[in-house]
């Protein structure tokens, strides 16, 4: 059975959305339309609501197809940098709800959410190479960050270097590109 993920940090996806996002349907009309005529079905029941909100575990049915919704999301819990951009050490833990980093200019707010976007997608969203966001005086940075996905969490580290490729480790496990 094919899966439909939620958006990141949503608690539902409308049911219009969901048969548009599993491809049994090409436009929202075309979903009103079948949606109306009672053509499809969320847990074996018929549903006429466009925009009943569908959880994770719910199953929708059309015309013999069938797809589960899937809440999957990740939370970050905390970061620790070493040597990256302005700072020689950072430990900070986030909450499970929102998070807000506020301060002066150029104190780091920015240099925090990109060792985030560098730990979870191996490269800067500035474009910078590795040996521009390794603090000027050093020859390495490193960037761990603890997160939790369905209960269970997982560390991963970024060892940055200047002159060599980056290593990159998953609950210690080294993961070769």
């Amino acid at each position: 059975m094919e899966e439909i993920t939620i958006r990141n940090g949503d608690e539902f996806i409308k049911l219009g959305q969901a048969i548009k996002a599993a491809g049994f349907v090409e436009s929202g009309v075309e979903a009103k339309i079948v949606i109306q005529d009672g053509l499809v079905k969320v847990n074996g029941e018929v549903e006429t609501q466009r925009g009943k909100k569908l959880h994770d575990g719910d199953i929708v049915e059309f015309e013999n197809k069938q797809v589960k919704v899937v809440n999957w999301f990740m939370i970050i819990k905390s970061l620790e940098l070493a040597d990256f951009r302005n700072y020689e050490h950072l430990e900070i833990s986030f909450d499970k709800g929102t998070n807000i980093l506020y301060g002066d200019n150029a104190q780091g707010k920015t240099n925090i959410l990109e060792a985030i976007y560098v730990s979870a997608t191996t490269k800067s969203h500035k474009g910078s190479k590795d040996k521009e966001i390794i603090n000027f005086d050093k020859e390495e940075a490193h960037i761990r960050t603890y997160l939790e996905k369905d209960g269970v969490e997982q560390r991963v580290d970024m060892h940055l270097r200047k002159n060599k490729s980056k290593g990159i480790a998953i609950d210690g496990q080294k993961i070769k590109k």
